[in-house]
């Protein structure tokens, strides 16, 4: 999933209600609306594990890093 970012065509699920006015205006003035973009709509946690100045093993748990779901804004 990581680069797959991009325009949303109209049959990709939205995450809002405003999408379908959005991509028709759009298809009809292109100049008036940007197109609707994928972006992250769901994210999950990833651990990290390194050593810190001391040599000390940390992990860390960093939230809201891996994307898991994607829609149309």
């Amino acid at each position: 999933m990581a680069g797959d970012s991009g325009v949303c065509e109209a049959s990709v699920q939205r995450s809002d209600q405003t999408f379908p006015d959005r991509a028709q205006v759009h298809l009809m003035k292109p100049d008036a609306v940007p197109k609707a973009c994928c972006a992250p709509t769901k994210l999950s946690a990833t651990s990290v594990l390194y050593y810190d100045s001391s040599n000390n093993v940390i992990l860390r748990k960093h939230r809201n890093m891996v994307v898991k779901a994607c829609g149309c804004h």
